[in-house]
């Protein structure tokens, strides 16, 4: 049967070496076993050890506290004399720190070491004295002593009087420095071993191996950690200091402490690695004499195989015509053949490569743009046909020297060049320079070549003239220039946008002052809408222009959603300064033209609306006194009836007409000074007899100093206010005219109702024409809203200042004030 090289090999590897490794490793395992066992067993000894010994030391305590409880001194809590005693015992207490004595109040009543003050120490919001004051014996958490600056574990329990009460608490500081040292002596353990003694909330009692610990809460520490959660077991695991220990863990009677011993993996394993050399021995001369077989055995098929590796060497110096022959029928025989077929067709590949080559540099001589290719050190190593007339020199001339000494003549690469931060980054990379030599710009593109272990092996340089790019680039920059120039010089909102990407490219100085001068760069809704989330033009819909219409134009009026201002757009399409299609749009703030139409329809409604209610009652009493028989009495009722709304008719016209021709002057004409009081309280004789729902008082000085303004507008500012009062009172109350004079030779009158009020959001309005405030049914107030629009401009044109305090539901105040005329 024929067997492959493989099968071959493995037999006899196999038939040599598996029954040594397989006995090596049983009985490696089996030592490892028997030792780690052993450890283990004598770890767990000692963690039980360490229990007994704090067992003992609680136990002994206890004894010692009773014993001391029946003494006289401490029955008594006698100061003096617990100091004697207890300073006489310490001494055969290596373990303790302290021996002392608390009365029931907690204040000290004895210690063996004496100290200043040393009997006004308190002990009640102590742990330890708040439990064994309760008639217990116990071992109390860790806590820091007093004396000694020290962590200790207090020991205690009660003290009892002849006649079973309890007088007060004796306890035992325990030492843990000397517990610690008493561990470290009697047990020697392996180096790095470690003894760790924590309480129940994981404070470090004892740390062989870091002193600083103890006193210090380490329950985060994994070990630690594992402790807590198991009593009486082993757990191996690794440590903070990055030593892997195994380590078993005990509790102490009586306590929720953890006793955790334990020893380096690699202690255990020592003895292991020691009987491991004898069986080394064993093994190496064991693959020796397997190994002297194997070659004897194996010494024809090695020679085939130097035969193939002869021939591979041959194929890697290009020879390529060489060939193997080889003995036998196994499978080195056939990869005889299959080299012979590999080389034949490498060699064909060889000669494709060298044509593809040739091609390629013909390729490369064509190119019109300049070609180098050159190494880390900058040194050309191959150059196209446009380099050598770019630079007038013959190939030969250019191999070898510092590319940028040809190109630039200069020693070092030149600003702004990308060559230092490719070859820093091994990344492509592409600059625009100035070539101060030629006169020319220069588009330099930089792309690394890597060998197989990825290494920059050389660098591929191309280099295209763009000067007369460059010199179409400034004129369109100059020609932006000159057109931001004018666009910054008009009050109107001029910016440009990416139709597709939707970036701001421009915007105005104007509109950067009403959107924020942060806009390059950013989507233009980000901007011009005010960080909306949807992109757009200037408008809340998108209107682009479809594809290539370019120079058409858009026109729309629209409401701009981020300031609430109407603009009138016009939209274009054109070429940017970079080649790219853009969209470029004008808007003009047409808010106050919208206002003004606004209020043109206002002003037709409400003047028609208010016009056809007199005229309507006019006219339809005029037709019952022409058509109808009427007597003298119902004759005179509709005369009045006319006359009434005739003059009502006749107010609202020249309401309007007083209006338009204040807004026509900057000044009143025909003022003079004027006295206030006489006109005030005639004013609310005349309008308390108009009103039967009202009562109107005054709060007027007896002398207000004159003021510069005409009698009939003083009338108008009354007349206006006090009905205003009156109509926005429809439930009656108090309305109180009143005046003063303040410091600022200001006299100010106010009329203040109990009303409706006025809400916030629109007392700025208020004074505007045609506006009215509106209650639950819009009509329920009679007027067009000329009347506080009078008061301004009158107020105005006296150099004067008007305002208004209100409150929705509880009335308002409006003041008006106007300059003293000094005579």
């Amino acid at each position: 049967m024929k067997m492959t090289i493989r099968q071959k090999l493995i037999s006899i590897t196999l038939i040599i070496m598996l029954p040594l490794l397989a006995v090596s490793s049983y009985s490696y395992y089996m030592m490892v076993q028997a030792t780690r066992h052993e450890s283990s067993l004598h770890i767990r000894l000692i963690a039980t050890d360490i229990s007994r010994v704090f067992e003992d030391i609680f136990d002994k305590s206890f004894d010692i506290i009773e014993t001391l409880a029946t003494h006289p001194a401490v029955k008594n809590m006698d100061p003096a004399a617990c100091d004697r005693l207890f300073a006489k015992l310490l001494p055969s207490y290596p373990l303790h720190l302290n021996i002392l004595a608390a009365r029931m109040d907690g204040f000290n009543a004895g210690s063996a070491i004496s100290s200043a003050n040393i009997h006004q120490l308190n002990y009640l919001d102590k742990e330890w004295f708040q439990r064994s004051s309760r008639g217990k014996r116990i071992v109390g958490n860790l806590h820091t002593s007093k004396l000694f600056k020290a962590p200790a574990i207090m020991i205690a329990g009660p003290v009892y009087g002849d006649d079973a009460s309890q007088k007060g608490v004796i306890g035992f500081p325990l030492n843990l420095d000397s517990i610690r040292n008493k561990i470290v002596k009697d047990w020697q353990l392996p180096p790095r071993s470690s003894v760790i003694v924590v309480d129940g909330a994981g404070n470090i009692l004892v740390d062989t191996l870091h002193k600083e610990h103890v006193g210090t809460n380490r329950s985060d520490m994994p070990v630690i950690k594992a402790a807590r959660k198991v009593s009486n077991n082993f757990m191996e695991m690794t440590a903070g200091d990055a030593i892997e220990r195994l380590y078993y863990v005990t509790t102490p009677a009586a306590t929720d402490w953890r006793v955790i011993v334990g020893v380096p993996s690699s202690a255990l394993n020592r003895n292991a690695r020691q009987v491991n050399g004898r069986y080394l021995s064993a093994i190496l001369f064991a693959a020796i004499l397997g190994l002297s077989i194997s070659f004897l055995t194996s010494r024809r098929i090695t020679g085939n195989i130097y035969q193939i590796v002869k021939g591979i060497k041959a194929v890697g110096n290009s020879q390529l015509d060489y060939r193997l022959e080889l003995r036998g029928d196994d499978e080195l025989a056939d990869i005889a053949g299959y080299f012979n077929t590999m080389a034949e067709q490498h060699q064909q590949y060889e000669l494709k490569l060298k044509n593809a080559a040739e091609q390629w540099q013909t390729t490369f001589d064509a190119a019109h743009d300049i070609y180098l290719l050159f190494g880390r050190d900058y040194r050309v190593e191959r150059v196209n046909q446009a380099t050598t007339q770019f630079l007038g020199l013959p190939a030969r001339d250019i191999i070898g020297r510092n590319y940028y000494e040809l190109v630039y003549g200069t020693s070092e690469p030149p600003p702004g060049s990308p060559l230092p931060k490719m070859l820093a980054s091994k990344e492509h990379e592409e600059a625009e320079l100035w070539n101060e030599a030629k006169g020319i710009w220069m588009a330099v593109s930089v792309d690394p070549v890597h060998d197989e272990e990825g290494k920059l092996a050389q660098v591929v340089c191309i280099i295209r003239d763009i000067t007369e790019h460059k010199r179409a680039e400034v004129a369109l920059q100059e020609q932006f220039k000159q057109i931001s120039a004018i666009f910054d010089g008009m009050g109107v909102i001029a910016h440009v946008v990416d139709p597709v990407s939707h970036e701001l490219l421009y915007l105005n100085k104007y509109g950067a002052s009403i959107f924020g001068t942060e806009w390059q760069g950013k989507p233009c809704h980000e901007i011009l809408r005010c960080g909306s989330l949807h992109p757009c033009a200037l408008t809340d819909e998108e209107l682009h222009l479809p594809e290539g219409q370019a120079n058409l134009q858009h026109s729309y009026v629209y409401k701009n959603s981020s300031n609430g201002r109407w603009y009138k757009c016009v939209e274009t399409q054109m070429d940017w300064i970079d080649g790219r299609h853009v969209l470029i749009t004008v808007a003009s703030d047409v808010t106050d033209l919208k206002n003004i139409m606004q209020m043109q329809d206002d002003l037709i409604s409400a003047v028609s609306h208010e016009m056809r209610t007199p005229l309507t009652a006019i006219c339809g009493y005029t037709e019952l006194l022409l058509e109808c028989g009427v007597d003298k009495v119902n004759a005179h009722e509709f005369l009045n009836v006319i006359q009434k709304e005739s003059k009502r008719l006749n107010d609202l016209l020249e309401n309007f007409l007083n209006l338009q021709r204040l807004k026509a002057s900057t000044s009143l004409e025909n003022t003079a000074p004027l006295s206030l009081t006489p006109l005030l309280e005639e004013a609310a004789v005349i309008f308390a007899a108009r009103t039967a729902n009202h009562r109107i008082t005054t709060d007027i000085p007896h002398y207000l100093p004159p003021v510069l303004i005409s009698e009939r507008h003083m009338n108008e500012l009354l007349n206006n206010l006090l009905s205003n009062a009156i109509k926005y009172s429809p439930k009656g109350g108090e309305i109180t005219l009143g005046a003063t004079v303040d410091e600022n030779d200001m006299v100010t009158f106010w009329v203040r109702d109990e009303g409706i009020g006025i809400a916030p959001d629109v007392k700025d309005k208020i004074f505007d024409r045609f506006y009215q405030v509106e209650s639950g049914d819009r009509r329920t107030f009679s007027g067009i809203g000329l009347g506080l629009a009078l008061v301004k401009e009158i107020v105005i044109a006296c150099c004067g200042s008007v305002r208004v305090e209100s409150e929705v539901g509880k009335g308002s105040t409006f003041f008006v004030s106007l300059p003293v005329a000094h005579v």
